[in-house]
């Protein structure tokens, strides 16, 4: 399957992405590399404090 084939089928639309978008998505990751250079936090722990940075 590809990009042109979805397209066509309406299995896939095109999107423009806007800044805040990205720049969200760009928090995120620096988030995600931030929790991932704590030596104490487990896999297990790292829904826990996604949940609790949200609340």
């Amino acid at each position: 399957m590809t990009w042109t084939s979805s397209l066509a089928n309406k299995e896939a639309q095109k999107h423009k992405t806007s800044k805040k978008e990205l720049d969200n998505m760009r928090a995120l990751i620096v988030r995600d590399l931030a929790d991932a250079s704590l030596a104490c936090l487990s896999a297990e722990d790292t829904g826990w404090l996604r949940l609790r940075r949200m609340n």
